[in-house]
């Protein structure tokens, strides 16, 4: 870095940060490099905090049927750009490649955040992945998945995911519909829930299909996301 053609030399500071903070804004052209520093990043640093505040400020757009819509086609289309490797994970000394749930969520918040970011009705929203409620003051602790919502804010928590592969146990599916459940209820205010599961097995499918049928609430939706590079698709 030079100053005025020259390498600069480092001396001691004549006066503390603190003191060039207190002081009027200086005519620059007899003050030193130091002080023009110190008060051009702190006049920047106090208008990026005033134009975070404005943004943060403004309140969530209400939710509408729309706006639920909009997501799902989001979701199925992030679905479809999730590569092979990340559907079922290769490993080594091993014929076929197995399903790991985290690999594909990881993969799947990347390509739904990047959808969502450029989209302008959900600027006020954010995508958190296995956030925990953990102290929260109204919503009893657990993670799910996904969950979609203007954080601070209650009413505007629109969508909640679980991930499934199509080879899971009963007794993790059965615990991620019980989570969905309550993220749907009056307490945790959820407008919708989703059960995604990935995995090519019309036979292991039967499972989720017969569990969550028998579940029969108005404010849950099965996905099946059957194959690499196709869009996951809704299951009556």
């Amino acid at each position: 870095m030079f100053y005025n053609g020259r390498k600069p030399v480092v001396r001691p500071l004549r006066y503390s940060v603190k003191r060039m903070r207190d002081r009027p804004s200086p005519k620059w052209g007899k003050d030193s490099v130091q002080g023009r520093i110190t008060h051009e990043a702190e006049q920047f640093l106090l208008n990026a905090a005033h134009s975070i505040r404005g943004r943060n400020d403004a309140p969530a757009a209400p939710i509408t049927t729309t706006m639920i819509e909009r997501f799902l086609q989001v979701l199925t289309a992030a679905t479809e750009r999730i590569p092979e490797e990340y559907f079922q994970l290769p490993v080594g000394h091993m014929e076929a490649p197995i399903y790991r749930e985290r690999v594909y969520c990881y993969e799947l918040y990347h390509q739904l955040r990047t959808l969502l970011e450029d989209d302008e009705q959900f600027s006020r929203y954010a995508l958190s992945g296995e956030i925990d409620k953990q102290g929260h003051p109204i919503i009893r602790p657990c993670a799910p998945d996904f969950v979609f919502h203007a954080p601070g804010d209650m009413n505007s928590n629109l969508v909640v995911v679980e991930v499934k592969p199509v080879n899971a146990e009963l007794h993790g599916i059965r615990k991620d519909l019980q989570t969905l459940t309550y993220f749907v209820s009056d307490e945790a205010r959820y407008q919708l829930g989703i059960l995604l599961v990935y995995g090519d097995s019309e036979m292991a499918f039967e499972k989720f299909k017969r569990l969550f049928r028998g579940m029969g609430h108005p404010k849950l939706r099965l996905f099946w996301h059957r194959h690499p590079g196709e869009r996951a698709r809704r299951i009556p």
